[in-house]
């Protein structure tokens, strides 16, 4: 049999780890989730019988939660993963903070998603970043979720800290599902640390707050709650996984595949259910709902196809094509980058990699370099999938030297990788320039920028200085909106019922012109602007900003 959980007669087999350290069992559909781990309970707790002194229920409630705390105390490793987290969020939070504070940051994608939330944190709902309707461009209900922390004054830097700790925060079901499974808490530590050294995990904490990287420790939440048996608590994480992005819900119908073959058919034909609604709803109508009937996400793909349905259809009708891309896009390099961090024991797990496939194939087609990067959120679904078959495979090895030895493999390959590959102060690519860490040398000068443009006015500014403008109904990235650029659905905005998005509604721009190509048509036009319609209030370093003085030209963009 396979190696997951659909192999459930394993999960409680002590024979084959040399005894287990973590209480949970698996348990079957019917199994209550606090059916899990009687017997370790009362054995910890040193219940006694109702009649006995100390034998009530309440007793019995308060032995065992004395017992789980000591139990938490003694587990070194534990804390040892905590402290390991805790080390990753301190130094990545730093970081990515830093690349934020230091104007390293973009509208695309952190200056899109600050400004989705916040203008739901004010009952409005359309992005001028990108040209989209908040639940046009992707079905994250999780947003709302996040909205009061911007009544509180949340923005872009609080996103990013909330993603770090996202990321660093998955290592814990990870570690728990690795001593569930492997019944041994230093294994499991390992296989957690891991984790922290993948360098795809770190570049996903580099590209700044993306709603799937959210999802990625609810994913691993519900899988463990489900090798457990603890349905109730499976059925909360995968809904919550499914509210950061509706890209989820494929991840999750293929996860039902994998259930309902690995014995537990009721559970798994619901989540494959639930995964099928859900992206029905999503992709087949409110999205489209929003956007005018439009698909946004189709324009990626070419002469595939501009659908999910087009781009299956052409896998059956010209097999050759959708071949050809994948030679063409380098798809086996693309899964050795991301295998190598795992020692490619994933490999061992094809059930469980399973439910990786469709995204990976997803970006594997596109048009686009970046869908296929590990640097890249586009790669947040499959990583966590790996991490979950790295566990799975190991745990289909029966002997505890070939476990010790494939555990000994991933940390040894994570550990490589990170050097080879990743970000962190331990990384080659550390000091590359993709952290700022020698400052900006005009930081005193954008600063000075961002803060002339009044509070609520509508602003056109460069791509980078955008995320630090977007607590505003109008912020668009410049040329936008005189001339399209990255720009609704093919340069063409969904409606917004509050404004029409009419050059005349910009009154300021803050532009640095050394990002503009000599005689491009962003220098041609802002000198037409300057010398019309806008008045310089400040220039400096090649920063300027200048606010509207004048009507619009009929002619403003006709150079474009």
């Amino acid at each position: 049999m396979a190696p997951g959980i659909q192999d459930p007669v394993r999960d409680g087999e002590p024979g084959a780890t040399g005894g287990h350290d973590d209480a949970a069992s698996d348990g079957d559909d019917r199994a209550p989730v606090e059916a899990a781990e009687p017997a370790r309970d009362t054995a910890a707790a040193g219940d006694a019988p109702d009649d006995a002194p100390g034998g009530r229920p309440v007793d019995r409630g308060i032995d065992r939660w004395r017992a789980r705390v000591a139990r938490v105390r003694a587990d070194t490793t534990g804390w040892l993963l905590g402290a390991a987290i805790a080390v990753w969020i301190v130094v990545f939070g730093r970081l990515v903070w830093l690349r934020h504070d230091r104007f390293a940051t973009f509208d695309f994608d952190l200056g899109h998603h600050d400004q989705a939330i916040w203008l739901l944190s004010r009952g409005k709902g359309f992005i001028t970043v990108s040209g989209m309707p908040v639940l046009g461009h992707h079905l994250t209900l999780a947003y709302f979720g996040v909205v009061p922390l911007y009544w509180l004054g949340g923005g872009p830097q609080l996103l990013n800290l909330l993603q770090t700790a996202a990321l660093a925060l998955a290592a814990v079901p990870i570690y728990l599902l690795a001593r569930h499974r492997l019944g041994n808490s230093w294994w499991a530590l390992a296989l957690g640390a891991a984790w922290l050294l993948n360098p795809t995990v770190q570049w996903l904490c580099w590209e700044t707050w993306h709603p799937e990287t959210m999802a990625i420790p609810f994913l691993l939440a519900a899988y463990l709650f489900a090798s457990r048996g603890q349905w109730r608590w499976y059925w909360v994480a995968l809904v919550a996984a499914l509210a950061w992005k509706e890209d989820i819900s494929i991840a999750v119908a293929v996860l039902g595949v994998v259930l309902a073959l690995s014995g537990r058919r009721r559970m798994g034909l619901v989540t494959l259910g639930l995964g099928v609604v859900w992206f029905v709803a999503a992709y087949g109508v409110i999205m489209p709902h929003f956007n005018g009937g439009t698909n946004h996400a189709g324009i990626f793909y070419g002469d595939l196809g501009s659908s999910p349905t087009e781009l299956a259809r052409t896998a059956v009708t010209d097999p050759g094509a959708v071949i050809g891309r994948l030679r063409d896009n380098d798809a086996v390099g693309y899964a050795r980058d991301l295998l190598a961090p795992f020692g490619f024991l994933p490999l061992l797990a094809p059930g469980i990699v399973a439910v990786a496939v469709p995204q990976f194939l997803a970006n594997s087609l596109t048009t686009a370099s970046f869908f296929y990067d590990i640097r890249f959120h586009y790669t947040a679904v499959i990583v966590a999938t790996l991490a979950i078959a790295t566990v799975e495979a190991i745990a289909f090895l029966r002997r505890d030297g070939m476990r010790r030895g494939a555990v000994g493999l991933v940390a040894a390959a994570a550990l490589a990788t990170s050097v080879a590959w990743g970000i962190s102060p331990l990384g080659t690519q550390y000091r590359s320039g993709y952290w700022p860490l020698h400052g900006n040398a005009r930081q005193d000068v954008l600063d000075e920028a961002v803060g002339a443009v009044p509070e609520g006015a509508a602003v056109a500014a460069t791509y980078y200085i955008v995320p630090h403008l977007t607590h505003r109904e109008l912020i668009y990235s410049f040329p936008n909106p005189w001339i399209p650029a990255n720009w609704g659905v093919a340069g063409v905005a969904p409606h917004d019922p509050d404004h029409d998005h009419r050059p005349e509604h910009v009154e300021w721009l803050v532009i640095d012109t050394t990002t503009h190509l000599p005689d491009s048509r962003e220098e041609r036009l802002l000198d037409r602007l300057l010398d019309r319609e806008f008045e310089v209030v400040s220039e400096a370093e090649g920063i300027v900003v200048a606010r509207r003085v004048a009507a619009p030209a009929a002619d403003a963009a006709a150079d474009g």
